[in-house]
């Protein structure tokens, strides 16, 4: 099995379920509040554990409860967490997730400490990026952070799967040209390129981050599944038809099921047949992390 290192972001989520997504100025009743373990990193490196991938993390909590959580519950799924750093007189970071009946959401982050993430905290950690084979990223901590990374990576020959989430004005395509497998949601990509994306323009937007250098491109659609572009072929796969009842961590289960099955050896059309089954097994499910399915369960059922 190959070795997998996230890179990103560690949150404590919570989640406040309504009937709908509030408008500007609207108040409504939530129906229940719960609380979950969350950040894009941490999700996607708990997906790849519980699905069997030998996963590494490094980030940073702050020295209160919700981080010490976090980090036992990444123990607890099978994650390596000695690459987490604690920092004192800092909050971990939270996310605040409005979750309708209808299953979609919104999400307000506040970082804490996963902006308070270092390139000294990095080095330290160097020898789980050089030792992987696959380098996953977001972008829930300072770009910076993610382009040094990026660079250790593009030295050792580790492959890079990035995540663009969220796309912020700091973005510099120009990281493009040593990322092996990018994967925006069709929002992000046309906060990427400028330009709206609709089923007829995905193959000639996704196809500009090819041009900057990427390697492969893969948009994710929600209810309309995949596109995938890369230097042979332009294909659509389809989403997998479900009754959603949470998308939080669809997205998050659908790149660490990808990069899982990358790292288990399979082609890059057999990965996002995988990803997909997984994500739609997730929106099934209430929260982020308690979403994600085992190995057993995807298994289960792709043959029911």
């Amino acid at each position: 099995m190959s070795k997998i290192v996230v890179v990103g972001s560690l949150n404590f989520d919570t989640s406040i379920h309504v009937p709908h997504l509030p408008a500007k100025g609207e108040t409504i009743i939530a129906s229940h509040l719960s609380l979950h373990h969350g950040g894009k990193g941490a999700n996607q490196a708990v997906a790849i554990a519980r699905l069997g991938g030998q996963v590494s993390f490094i980030g940073a909590v702050g020295n209160d409860e919700n981080g010490h959580q976090l980090i036992n519950g990444l123990k607890k799924a099978g994650v390596d967490t000695t690459g987490i750093a604690i920092k004192d007189n800092a909050h971990t970071g939270m996310a605040f997730v409005c979750v309708a009946h209808s299953g979609e959401n919104n999400i307000i982050v506040y970082p804490g400490t996963n902006y308070r993430i270092t390139k000294e905290d990095i080095d330290r950690n160097r020898p789980l990026i050089t030792d992987a084979d696959y380098c996953l990223l977001q972008l829930e901590i300072p770009f910076e952070i993610v382009r040094y990374v990026i660079g250790i990576c593009h030295e050792a020959k580790v492959k890079v799967v990035l995540n663009p989430a969220p796309v912020s004005a700091d973005f510099d395509d120009r990281i493009l040209a040593h990322v092996d497998y990018i994967l925006p949601n069709e929002t992000e990509l046309a906060m990427m390129v400028g330009e709206s994306v609709t089923m007829e323009n995905i193959g000639k937007l996704a196809s500009s981050l090819l041009a900057k250098g990427c390697g492969h491109a893969i948009v994710t659609l929600g209810e309309n599944g995949s596109f995938l572009v890369d230097p042979v072929r332009q294909e659509h796969f389809p989403a997998v038809k479900v009754k959603a009842v949470d998308t939080t961590a669809a997205g998050d289960s659908f790149i660490g099921a990808f990069t899982y099955r990358l790292a288990s050896g399979d082609r890059i059309d057999e990965a996002i047949r995988f990803a997909t089954k997984a994500a739609a097994i997730t929106v099934t499910r209430h929260g982020a992390q308690d979403a994600l399915p085992s190995l057993e369960e995807v298994k289960n059922w792709l043959v029911s």
